[in-house]
């Protein structure tokens, strides 16, 4: 609540002089008992029509002795009557800025050892007394504004669930004029305590019920500044970024919000998904190696890591044609070593993923594909085989399971996988002529002929 000092003194000194301007004339000093004794009987009246005589007083008071406690406690409750006298949020706010001006002087005033002690009197009553008002106000203010939060709700659903365009347009000119009250309600409560949080926070949350998704990062941003709990709205903002589609500008937000909340895997994984979005892939792999640290058996970070792995042995593999078709075969070798290098670190977090989640099938397919590209059939085929007890229905994963014994030449084996296809999908004709082929190559020519006559019938 406190303003610092130089700002203070000279908003008081504004106020007085204004005061003073008004009171029309300059007068002859009097003591300041005399100025105080004359302004409480003005106020004292209730007749709001002699309170600038009153306040007129208290400026020559200031004016000519300073600061003075009970001259700005007196201010401060004027300017009460002020405000609740004021209809509406816009009418209020210059009254409630001056009133807070002058509980602001009035603290720092009594807390200026410099000020004469008799112009410090009662401080410890006057400034609760004041903080007090400074309460009610805010508490007030904030009420107002958060009762206005449910109307916002209301009004965006039958926005989006409206039929009739005039009663949409409506509604829509209905809750921008709620928007603008509830945020003027909370910016009252804001220049009473700039350092609560809550106002700034309901100002967002009535933007985020609109849709108006940048606004309302404006708002939390500005209660991130001033509360200790910061980790709640630093996710908040991340989520509207998101929800905006500008995963870049979520990342700094879900980055701090981690480095509050440590264990929180969820959002871990949320910044990885940033930080891959916007090609971040290093600073992905390690905010997906935290999530180890906390998690050691997750296994959507161990396939994460699997596939940034699988990437870089493609790109290595790629550099390795590159220099090999250059005729470089230094670097085509390095580039090849890079790639087996990345393939097998790939298939240790895929193993350990579907070893973490063996029901999977996503994953286990992964894991197959990866092995078959690089040579080790027979882990493949095992891979491939779990995947078609868990979808029997899958006739891809047949075919794998049958190309893995194919070309480790187990043909019998091969026959078994293809003819599930078959059994699936009986036209498939590139199955029928690899059948064809695989019973001539094992004997079996009763079935050879059979498969002769089912490909001469497509």
């Amino acid at each position: 609540m406190k303003t610092p000092a130089k700002l203070a003194l000279v908003t008081v000194l504004l106020l007085c002089l204004a005061g003073a301007a008004s009171a029309g004339k300059k007068g002859r000093k009097l003591s300041a008992d005399v100025y105080i004794r004359t302004a409480k009987i003005e106020i004292l009246s209730g007749d709001i029509e002699r309170y600038p005589t009153a306040m007129a007083m208290l400026d020559s008071l200031f004016m000519y002795y300073g600061p003075h406690s009970n001259g700005l406690n007196l201010m401060v409750q004027v300017l009460v009557d002020y405000v609740d006298k004021a209809q509406g949020p816009f009418e209020k706010r210059p009254y409630i800025e001056k009133m807070v001006a002058y509980h602001d002087s009035l603290r720092m005033c009594c807390e200026n050892k410099d000020i004469k002690k008799k112009y410090r009197k009662d401080c410890k009553k006057l400034t609760e007394l004041s903080d007090s008002t400074m309460v009610k106000y805010w508490r007030e203010s904030y009420v107002a504004g958060f009762e206005l939060l449910e109307r916002v709700e209301y009004l965006t659903d039958e926005i989006n669930n409206g039929t009739d365009s005039v009663d949409i347009e409506l509604a829509k000119t209905d809750r921008a004029a709620v928007i603008d009250s509830l945020v003027a309600n909370m910016e009252l409560a804001i220049i009473v305590n700039p350092t609560d949080h809550r106002a700034y926070v309901g100002c967002g949350s009535a933007y985020e019920k609109a849709g108006e998704l940048e606004k309302a990062i404006e708002w939390l941003e500005k209660g991130v500044v001033v509360t200790e709990n910061k980790s709640a709205l630093y996710l908040s903002i991340a989520y509207n970024y998101i929800n905006l589609n500008r995963y870049c500008d979520a990342i700094p937000s879900f980055k701090n919000y981690i480095e509050i909340e440590t264990t929180d895997v969820g959002n871990m994984y949320n910044l990885c998904v940033c930080y891959n979005n916007c090609g971040f892939y290093d600073s992905g792999l390690t905010v997906t190696k935290l999530i180890l640290d906390v998690d050691p058996q997750n296994a959507d970070a161990l396939v994460q890591i699997g596939r940034y792995f699988n990437q870089v042995g493609r790109d290595a593999a790629d550099s390795a044609t590159f220099y090999q078709n250059a005729e470089d075969e230094a670097n085509a070798e390095i580039w090849r070593d890079n790639r087996t290098t990345a393939f097998d670190s790939s298939l240790v977090y895929f193993k350990s993923a579907v070893d973490a989640k063996p029901e999977n099938t996503s994953y286990l397919e992964e894991y197959a594909i990866i092995s078959h590209i690089n040579g080790y059939l027979d882990q493949a085929a095992e891979a491939f085989a779990k995947v078609t007890q868990l979808a029997p229905q899958n006739e891809d994963s047949w075919i794998s399971l049958g190309d893995c014994h194919f070309n480790s030449r187990k043909w019998k084996d091969a026959i078994a996988a293809y003819e599930e296809v078959i059994n699936l999908d009986p036209n498939n004709r590139e199955i029928l002529e690899r059948l064809h082929d695989l019973y001539g190559e094992t004997g079996d020519h009763a079935k050879q002929a059979e498969m002769t006559k089912k490909l001469e019938s497509l």
